[in-house]
């Protein structure tokens, strides 16, 4: 007799696999479009589709996440009380959390790099791509 996953489960499951299935999206996207280059760019630079990659990676963390909330206030609905939602609910928070903290450390690797660039003379990476946009029109 097979008996079908309770909702706690698979809320456990989605918020401990957020982060690696997010990351799995964004290097099947990364494949994807440095395989076929549909815009015809030099695929070796690292930067190449970072944008394609991160839609894809960020979209499916929403996705997930959107889902893990909706199982929580499911099992709250069905219960009254936050008891089996305390793990995913933990879980969840704790995942977001890391994922914040890991992009204000590369916000500020970022600044800190940009910072160096200039006070040596060379351009930011920004500077960079507005004169690459410029170029092209």
């Amino acid at each position: 007799m097979s008996s079908r996953p309770s909702y706690r489960t698979i809320a456990i499951t989605l918020s401990a696999l957020l982060l690696p299935l997010s990351i799995l999206a964004g290097l099947i996207a990364a494949a994807y479009f440095k395989s076929t280059n549909p815009n015809n760019v030099d695929i070796t630079n690292g930067l190449a589709y970072l944008q394609h990659t991160m839609f894809f990676a960020i979209g499916v963390g929403v996705a997930i996440g959107v889902n893990v909330v909706w199982l929580i206030v499911s099992m709250y609905r069905r219960d009254k009380n936050f008891v089996q939602a305390k793990l995913p609910l933990t879980i969840l928070i704790s995942v977001v959390a890391i994922i914040g903290a890991i992009g204000i450390l590369s916000s500020y690797t970022s600044s800190v790099e940009d910072q160096y660039r200039t006070d040596r003379g060379q351009p930011t990476l920004q500077e960079f791509f507005d004169a690459l946009d410029k170029n092209k029109s």
